[in-house]
């Protein structure tokens, strides 16, 4: 794992490498650097260095004299070749010289700004560090991509090596990935069992094989290259889901078996064919049971009340309360005695009715008390018009909410009525 410059998150090795690709191909003169670490192969500047041209124009006649005019015409073309040759060497000199400098900026970065300090600590304790490591973007890459599997991979070389093919065997694809990021996690899996055992590992499987026998030390050497190959599309087609692709995986094991020459053979053949079929039905079906046991849930967490009071209680919302009946966990939609209990016995209806009571009785006792002091007496009247204009107000607002009226001093009403 690695994490970048501007953020304390960690990130898989290969988002890490797109970032930091995008980034250098932002800057010109890192444009073969970039290409090279996404490529994981160095560039090879000495074949584009540019070759000078020779003119070949004939300028000897059939009785072997000099023509004049065509040794003319062939100093001229020359001159053209050579000044696009010197034309063409200064910019391969300066992309070079970029090249070269860009791949030291490039190492210095990713180890600076996108390497955790324990992953850049392994990658110093390697042995190859200073040899192959240092400076070498592309071969800090590839050390990186080993660490990021195995970060004890300077601990026990054996232990190291046994990891890889573990992880390999044990591979699985998720729920939410792609075809396409299943076939990239496959390979990168793939490429450190092979950084640690090469492409010729399978050889002793198949040295038995009759083709085998009959080909070339070379042609052998490509045949175990070929097994690898068939191999890592094996790897690919086990470890697919085995929902998505359960008929998928029986067909294609058959056609293996038969030796059919439809079954895919390298890892990009196994991802096209298996991104060309629809999912199977008990993907869906899957997804459907799944759906419905969260909806069954939720809905027994709705009609719990105690659910109901936890949950107001870490929201700070107050709980559902039914309009008709009265009770904690559901609405009044969803009440199952809304056709028992009559529209005008509602619990909202009759908590509004006892508010009104209460209200008017306050405002009778206000309205017959007498006072010495006018200014007390005026104080009482406007409280006691308040309370039926709350009344009043209360009983056209049909939307009124019982918790509301609750938290007003409705349930102390209510316990009264």
């Amino acid at each position: 794992m690695m994490s970048t410059a501007n953020s304390t998150k960690y990130y898989p090795f290969d988002t890490v490498k797109k970032h930091f690709v995008s980034k250098l191909k932002e800057n010109p003169a890192m444009l073969d650097v970039a290409e090279s670490i996404h490529k994981e192969k160095p560039l090879d500047m000495t074949a584009l260095k540019p070759v000078r041209q020779t003119s070949n124009i004939n300028v000897f006649a059939p009785n072997g004299d000099i023509i004049p005019q065509r040794m003319d015409e062939r100093q001229i073309e020359q001159k053209g070749y050579d000044i696009s040759f010197e034309q063409a060497e200064v910019v391969w000199n300066k992309r070079n010289q970029e090249y070269l400098n860009g791949k030291v900026a490039a190492y210095s970065k990713i180890m600076n700004h996108f390497t955790t300090k324990n992953i850049k600590s392994k990658v110093e304790q390697l042995e190859n560090f200073e040899h192959d490591i240092e400076n070498d973007p592309i071969a800090l890459m590839q050390a990186l991509k080993t660490l990021a599997h195995d970060g004890s991979a300077v601990t026990y070389k054996w232990k190291t090596v046994w990891n890889a093919h573990q992880r390999l065997s044990e591979l699985r694809m998720d729920d939410t990935e792609s075809i396409q990021e299943w076939m990239q996690r496959v390979k990168n899996a793939c490429d450190v069992v092979e950084s640690h055992v090469g492409k010729h590992w399978l050889r002793a499987v198949i040295c038995e094989d009759d083709d085998f026998k009959a080909a070339s030390p070379v042609d052998q050497l490509k045949l175990c290259e070929v097994a690898w190959e068939e191999l890592k599309a094996y790897i690919m087609l086990h470890g697919a889901h085995p929902l998505k692709y359960k008929s998928a995986k029986h067909n294609l094991t058959r056609d293996a078996s038969l030796k059919d020459e439809r079954y895919p053979k390298t890892l990009t053949a196994m991802k096209d064919h298996l991104g060309s079929l629809p999912w199977d039905q008990a993907w869906y079906d899957d997804k459907k049971k799944k759906r419905q046991e969260r909806e069954r849930a939720q809905r027994n967490n709705d009609s719990d009340p105690q659910i109901q009071l936890a949950q107001a209680g870490q929201t700070g919302r107050p709980p559902l309360t039914c309009h008709c009946c009265g009770e904690i966990g559901h609405t009044s939609r969803k009440c199952p005695k809304k056709d028992q209990i009559p529209y005008k016995d509602w619990y909202r209806n009759r908590a509004i009715q006892a508010f009104e009571a209460n209200a008017e009785g306050a405002s009778a006792t206000s309205t017959n008390q007498t006072s010495d002091d006018q200014s007390t007496a005026s104080d009482r009247r406007s409280e006691t018009n308040t309370n039926q204009n709350q009344g009043r107000s209360l009983k056209d607002h049909s939307n009124f909410s019982v918790c509301r009226l609750l938290r007003k001093g409705m349930k102390s009403a209510l316990l009264r009525s």
